[in-house]
């Protein structure tokens, strides 16, 4: 693999961001609101890695930028910025799975909740 080329799992990610018509749950949220909802999904993982904690930080600035392209950004224009995010921590040496896993998690459990269907009592 290339040194900033993308992953077929981060290409695959990219591609569900893309297809997405519903903006993320944090969309339009604050900075905060936006930053907690993530650190709080990425945390765990990242505190179960026994990395160093300079390297921990440099996930968490990662984390930190796609907080802010999540809560401001919706689409293939979404995709488009987070492909651009990841090539540059790509250059700046995170590991390409760990991103995408984070991403990834992110993504899944901050995902739009599906409007549940009313019935005819509740119409």
């Amino acid at each position: 693999m290339k040194p900033n080329s993308l992953s077929r799992d981060a290409v695959a990610l990219l591609e569900r961001v893309r297809r997405s018509d519903k903006p993320i749950t944090i969309f339009g949220a604050t900075p905060a609101e936006s930053e907690r909802a993530c650190y709080q999904v990425v945390d765990p993982l990242l505190q179960a890695s026994g990395l160093k904690l300079v390297y921990l930080n440099q996930y968490r600035w990662y984390v930190r930028e796609l907080a802010k392209l999540l809560r401001t950004v919706t689409g293939s224009d979404l995709a488009f910025y987070l492909e651009a995010c990841i090539r540059k921590w790509l250059a700046l040496n995170l590991e390409p799975r760990t991103m995408t896993l984070l991403l990834s998690e992110i993504w899944q459990r901050l995902a739009p909740q599906a409007k549940p269907q009313q019935t005819g009592k509740d119409a």
